[in-house]
């Protein structure tokens, strides 16, 4: 039996997702989007998508949960960066 890679599975879930977003049919996308998010939590292109689908199905709520994500993660990402270009800043990560 041959055994599963984590990255693919997150991948076949993350197009599912894309398709069913694609067809409108929100809710689904958001399961399998979901799915793809328990095994990369950190992903901010699932991350991105799940706040989409939330915004169209008027689930405002959890729809700025996961644009908050995405900006906390961007921001992270930015000050990872300067940090590494002004090793000596006081930059806190």
């Amino acid at each position: 039996m041959q055994k599963k890679d984590p990255d693919t599975l997150k991948e076949v879930l993350q197009k599912l997702g894309y398709c069913m977003q694609k067809t409108q049919s929100y809710s689904n996308a958001i399961k399998y989007y979901s799915e793809a998010e328990i095994i990369d939590p950190d992903n901010v292109w699932t991350s991105h998508h799940l706040a989409i689908c939330y915004k169209a199905v008027y689930d405002y709520d959890m729809a700025l949960k996961y644009y908050m994500k995405i900006a906390d993660a961007k921001s992270s990402s930015i000050l990872k960066c300067a940090k590494s270009f002004l090793p000596n800043a006081n930059i806190p990560i």
